[in-house]
C-alpha cells in the first residue's frame, strides 16, 4: 500500500493541508536499479558492444599466460617449439585486447553520457510539469547542487560498469588459469580476497556518510548563492551586505571541512586498498622462489658412490 495525497481546504477554502490516505491495490514504486535498468534499455546496441567487447578483451588478457608459458617451457627450455608463430599471436592478442579497450571505452562513455542526458531531461520535464506552490517550497540550491552530482556519479557507475563486468571475467578466468598452472599459487593469492573485500566494506561504511554530509554542505552553499543573487537589491536596500558574505563564509568552511573529512577517510583506506595486493604478490613471489630453490637444489644433488647406483632422485620437483 502506498500513500497517496489528495488536497483538502479549510474555512473559506484559502489554507490548504496535506491529507494521507492508504490506498490498498497500488504496487510499490520501482527501485533504482530498476528504473536505472529501464535508462539502459534506451541503448541496448551501445550497453551491448560495450559489455561484449570488455569481455572478449578479458579473455584476451588471460590467454596471455599461457602463451608465455608456451614460450618458456618449449621454445626455450626445450628448444621444441618455433618462436615466431607464438611472437604472432602475442602481437595478434595484444592488438586484439587493444580494440576491446577502444570499443569498450567509447561505447560505455557514450552510453553513460545519453543515460545523463535523459536524465536531466526527465528531470526538467518533472520539475516543468508541477505548481508553483510546490516549486516554492523547493530548495533551488539543493536542487541544482544534487542534479548535477548526482547525475554525475550515475555517468561514472555507468562508465565502469563495462570494466567491471569484464575484470568480473577475468578474475574467473585468470583464477582457473592459476589453478591450472599452479594451485599453490592460486590459493596464496585467493587468500588476499578476503581481506580486500574487509577494507572496502569498511571503506564504504565509513567513507559513504562522509560524501553525502558534503554533497549536503555543497547544496547548502548553492542555496545561499542563489538567495543573495535573487534578493541582491533587497539585501542592498537593508545594507545586509557583510551579513551575507558571514553566512557565506560559515558555509563555505562547513563545506570545506566536510569534504576534507571525505578525505582524510579516503586517504587512509585508500593505502589499503593498494597494499593488500602488493602483499599478495610478495607472497606468490616468495612460493614461486621457494620452490624453484628446491627444484634447482632436487636437481643438482649428486650421490656419494656408496650408494646404489639404481637409486636415483626423483625426476619432479614439488609442484608449486
Amino acid at each position: 500500500m502506498t500513500q497517496v495525497r489528495d488536497r483538502g481546504t479549510q474555512g473559506d477554502g484559502v489554507e490548504h493541508q496535506d491529507r494521507v490516505r492508504q490506498t490498498p491495490g497500488r504496487t510499490a514504486a520501482p527501485g533504482w536499479i530498476r528504473r536505472l535498468w529501464g535508462y539502459l534499455l534506451r541503448h541496448k546496441l551501445d550497453m551491448a558492444l560495450a559489455v561484449s567487447a570488455a569481455v572478449a578483451g578479458s579473455a584476451c588478457q588471460t590467454v596471455v599466460p599461457l602463451v608465455t608459458r608456451q614460450i618458456v617451457d618449449n621454445v626455450i627450455i626445450t628448444r621444441s617449439s618455433p618462436l615466431l608463430p607464438w611472437l604472432v599471436l602475442l602481437l595478434a592478442l595484444a592488438a586484439a585486447t587493444f580494440g576491446f579497450s577502444y570499443l569498450r571505452r567509447y561505447r560505455g562513455g557514450r552510453v553513460a553520457l545519453n543515460v545523463q542526458y535523459d536524465l536531466r531531461n526527465d528531470m526538467q520535464s518533472h520539475l516543468q510539469s508541477m505548481d508553483a506552490a510546490h516549486l516554492d517550497t523547493m530548495p533551488t540550491g539543493q536542487l541544482v547542487a544534487r542534479a548535477n552530482s548526482d547525475t554525475a556519479l550515475v555517468q561514472g557507475l555507468l562508465a565502469f560498469l563495462p570494466m567491471m563486468s569484464g575484470n568480473v571475467l577475468m578474475l574467473l578466468l585468470s583464477m582457473a588459469v592459476m589453478l591450472y598452472l599452479s594451485p599453490l599459487l592460486a590459493i596464496i593469492s585467493l587468500v588476499m580476497a578476503p581481506a580486500l573485500l574487509a577494507v572496502s566494506y569498511r571503506m564504504r561504511w565509513r567513507i559513504f556518510p562522509a560524501t553525502w554530509d558534503a554533497q549536503q554542505r555543497e547544496g547548502e552553499v548553492a542555496q545561499i548563492v542563489d538567495e543573495a543573487v535573487n534578493g541582491v537589491r533587497v539585501v542592498k536596500a537593508f545594507g545586509q551586505e557583510q551579513h551575507e558574505i558571514g553566512r557565506m563564509e560559515r558555509a563555505a568552511g562547513t563545506l570545506y571541512g566536510s569534504q576534507m573529512r571525505a578525505t582524510r577517510l579516503q586517504a587512509r583506506y585508500q593505502p589499503l586498498l593498494q597494499a593488500v595486493p602488493s602483499l599478495g604478490q610478495v607472497a606468490v613471489l616468495a612460493a614461486s622462489w621457494s620452490c624453484t630453490t628446491r627444484s634447482r637444489w632436487a636437481r643438482s644433488w649428486r650421490f656419494p658412490p656408496m650408494w646404489p647406483s639404481s637409486w636415483r632422485p626423483p625426476a619432479s620437483s614439488p609442484v608449486c
